[in-house]
C-alpha cells in the first residue's frame, strides 16, 4: 500500500497451506450458513483453543493447561496468566491496528457447547 492510502476492510478471507485451505465470507466457510457448527474456520477461536488444550495435554506444561482447561472461552481470556498479552494487543491496537474493531461479549461459551 502506497503512502496516504486508506485500508479498505473486507469480509472475505482466503487460508492456505501446503496441506489444507478455506475461503471465508464473513468469517464462515464458503458455502455454510453463518450459525452452523460445521461452517466454523479452523481458524475460530474455537478451533485454537481446542488446538492449544491439546498441545497443552500433550507436552504437559501444567499452567497453560490449567489455564486452558477452564469451562468458558471468558473464563480463560480474564486469567492473569494473559496480563502482558493484553498489554501488547493494547498496544498493537492503540499503533498500528487504530480502527480495529472488538469482539465485545460473545465469548461465553466452552468447547463442550
Amino acid at each position: 500500500m502506497k503512502a496516504g492510502e486508506k485500508a479498505v476492510a473486507s469480509n472475505l478471507s482466503a487460508i492456505w497451506s501446503p496441506g489444507w485451505q478455506e475461503t471465508l465470507i464473513g468469517g464462515v466457510l464458503q458455502g455454510r450458513k453463518q450459525f452452523d457448527a460445521r461452517g466454523a474456520s479452523a481458524v475460530c477461536r474455537r478451533g485454537m483453543l481446542s488446538v492449544a488444550v491439546r498441545v497443552a495435554a500433550l507436552v504437559g506444561v501444567s499452567a497453560v493447561g490449567r489455564v486452558l482447561g477452564k469451562r468458558r472461552y471468558e473464563d480463560v481470556k480474564s486469567d492473569g496468566v494473559f496480563d502482558e498479552r493484553k498489554r501488547v494487543k493494547r498496544d498493537v491496537i492503540e499503533g498500528g491496528l487504530k480502527g480495529w474493531m472488538t469482539n465485545v461479549g460473545d465469548d461465553n461459551w466452552g468447547l463442550e457447547d
